[in-house]
């Protein structure tokens, strides 16, 4: 027999009224923080469905993932930057937008990466060491004239010999001087990516371990860190970026 509910209310009715309170505060919670997740707009793989090649997002995310910070990663193409995106920062990526109307964002990586982890004065120094990393790279990576080869190869050479002075001051197994991974970490680690890969690829350059052997361990503990690991684009995405590159595409 089905019993009468007491004080006239169902045992159903009773329970959604002492949850519907509950409910509707964890819902405006959730609805406040889905409204508040900033937005890394960033350049989009070629199928347009995922991360393309960029080592300045790629330094930007696993900055923002050291730091825990949370946002929504939206690859974006030319034609699907939003207006704002356009007029005030150029189209430039990545971007990160706190707001859907543009207000606040910052289109530069370092910038980005700093605001969720903001650096010590070691990792200043650290970047300081490393700052002539990233143009040697690029200018030996995308360099199809023989007859400067190996002067930019020599300008790779010249860069790591920093990095390994750094590292033997520093004694730690980053750049951080600590055993976790800093801003300066996501920084160099992220720009090794590309020497490690599209040096290989196109200049069958490897980082010698016999030279730089600081730089050897460095980079196998760097490419090692989960914030690394879940933040890094595919090399057939960095192949083919760096192949426009040396084609004068970009």
């Amino acid at each position: 027999e089905m019993c009468e509910p007491r004080f006239g209310v169902s045992r159903g009715s009773a329970v959604l009224l002492v949850i519907a309170p509950l409910l509707a505060s964890a819902l405006t919670a959730t609805t406040s923080s889905m409204a508040t997740k900033p937005v890394l707009y960033c350049k989009p793989s070629r199928d347009a469905d995922s991360v393309g090649d960029c080592p300045f997002t790629h330094y930007a995310r696993m900055a923002m993932e050291v730091s825990g910070q949370d946002y929504e990663l939206r690859p974006t193409t030319k034609t699907d930057k939003p207006k704002w995106l356009l007029d005030e920062h150029g189209g430039s990526m990545p971007c990160l937008a706190p707001s859907p109307d543009g207000a606040g964002a910052v289109s530069e990586s370092a910038k980005i990466a700093a605001s969720a982890l903001p650096p010590t004065e070691v990792d200043e120094a650290s970047m300081t060491a490393s700052s002539s990393l990233f143009g040697a790279i690029a200018k030996f990576v995308k360099n199809t004239d023989p007859a400067v080869d190996d002067s930019l190869r020599d300008g790779v050479s010249a860069a790591l010999e920093k990095l390994e002075a750094r590292l033997a001051e520093l004694k730690a197994p980053f750049l951080s001087g600590t055993d976790r991974p800093g801003l300066a970490d996501c920084s160099v680690a992220t720009k090794l990516y590309v020497l490690t890969v599209a040096g290989d690829h196109f200049k069958n350059f490897a980082i010698p371990a016999d030279k730089f052997p600081l730089v050897a361990q460095y980079v196998d503990s760097a490419f090692q860190c989960e914030a690394f690991t879940k933040t890094k684009y595919p090399t057939e995405e960095m192949l083919f970026g760096w192949g426009e590159a040396r084609a004068g595409a970009h």
